[in-house]
């Protein structure tokens, strides 16, 4: 979204960002004009392991998202003109539906992955006991989606309704259904070979592509050639498990015994406000951030959660990838680049360092994972990709000028 912002702001618009003011200071550096949603403290949500636990996800609709369509529906509100706005949000921002309601604005909803969509052609992978059976067919399916949006609805709709009738707006149902489906312009962040439109999608839906966003424009990282230069032969492997902070140590456990096992050199690569222990065995290095873009060609492999933005950067990137999803978009993710054959996927209940050292010696070793991960970095164009986006939005954009 900040990548977004910074193109459209290049391209002569008045863009103001809003999101939690953990942002700000990059929003800023951008020349971006900046509103909090939030504070810094709301943010330690993602932290909390049952963020990321996929059977406690009715917890991560009430403590994760409800609390903020409010706000976010009231920094909209102050910072929007009557003619001229075009609202671009996230697939989670629902406090944008709200403003798009109460005062006519145009929406351009970003999405970084399909779940959202009503999926008949192709169930995506939702993770244990949440996908319906491949046997299903399309009106298994329909009735999946059915009883999904009867679950969310059990989550959030009192809480949804609450807010929307204070903002004097009619009550609503099926309302996973509905927030997609108000979209002037919904954007896909990813090419159609990752995973093809469907008939049932929004006639609306445009895929950029990966856009693989760093945000090194804005800060300054140094210490790159350090981490990947370390005199050893063999080029090192990443582990990350992206904000999923609980399971940062695990990681960092299997890594040093990983490096142990295979005599690389291992990089891991976690969040600001994880302390690793000291002292880290020599061949084993930890940054709390690397822009992928500029590290992950300098390396063999990647081990990591399935986040859309890490799969994305080691397509483009030309590596093997192991994944360990733990929730959301990251069993889907997982799936689809194990199909494209650039991927092994593990269950993190078999995470252990003697599978993860014999699953990277094979896909390093295997010309076939070597020769998919070639092909698709190849038809990778982020600038192409970025491009797409923003152009979507000025469509709208333009559609509504006064």
């Amino acid at each position: 979204m900040l990548g977004i912002a910074l193109e459209l702001l290049h391209r002569g618009h008045d863009v103001t960002f809003l999101a939690n003011p953990v942002f700000e200071s990059q929003a800023k550096a951008g020349g971006l004009n900046f509103a909090p949603v939030g504070t810094e403290s709301d943010y330690q949500f993602v932290w909390d392991p049952n963020t990321w636990r996929w059977w406690r996800i009715a917890t991560a609709f009430k403590k994760g998202w409800l609390p903020f369509m409010l706000p976010t529906y009231e920094a909209i509100a102050a910072h929007s003109k009557p003619t001229g706005t075009v609202l671009v949000a996230n697939s989670v921002a629902a406090g944008a539906q709200f403003a798009q309601e109460k005062f006519s604005l145009p929406l351009v909803m970003v999405t970084p992955n399909r779940l959202l969509f009503e999926n008949l052609d192709d169930a995506p992978n939702f993770g244990p006991f949440q996908s319906p059976p491949r046997w299903f067919g399309r009106a298994g399916r329909r009735v999946h989606r059915r009883l999904t949006d009867v679950f969310v609805d059990r989550c959030i709709v009192d809480g949804v309704n609450a807010v929307r009738s204070d903002l004097g707006l009619p009550p609503r149902k099926r309302f996973l259904s509905s927030w997609v489906q108000s979209a002037e312009r919904v954007v896909g962040l990813w090419p159609e070979w990752f995973a093809k439109k469907q008939s049932s999608w929004p006639r609306e839906l445009v895929l950029a592509g990966f856009l693989n966003y760093d945000r090194d424009k804005l800060e300054t990282v140094d210490g790159i050639s350090a981490l990947t230069n370390d005199g050893s032969k063999s080029a090192p492997i990443v582990f990350t498990c992206g904000s999923a902070m609980t399971h940062a140590q695990a990681f960092l456990d299997v890594a040093i015994e990983v490096h142990r096992n295979l005599e690389r050199p291992v990089i891991v690569v976690t969040d600001r406000r994880f302390q690793p222990p000291s002292p880290i065995p020599p061949g084993v290095s930890y940054s709390p951030y690397v822009p992928f873009r500029r590290l992950l060609p300098r390396v063999s492999a990647i081990v990591h959660h399935g986040g859309i933005g890490t799969c994305s950067a080691a397509l483009a990137a030309g590596i093997p990838q192991l994944i360990a999803p733990l929730a959301y978009d990251q069993f889907d993710n997982a799936e689809v680049c194990e199909k494209l054959g650039v991927a092994r996927r593990v269950s993190r209940h078999l995470f252990t360092p003697r599978r993860v050292s014999r699953w990277l010696r094979l896909m390093l070793s295997s010309t076939h994972v070597s020769e998919c991960c070639r092909k698709l970095a190849q038809r990778i164009d982020s600038v192409a990709a970025m491009s797409c986006a923003c152009d979507a939005v000025q469509g709208v954009h333009k559609g509504h000028s006064p």
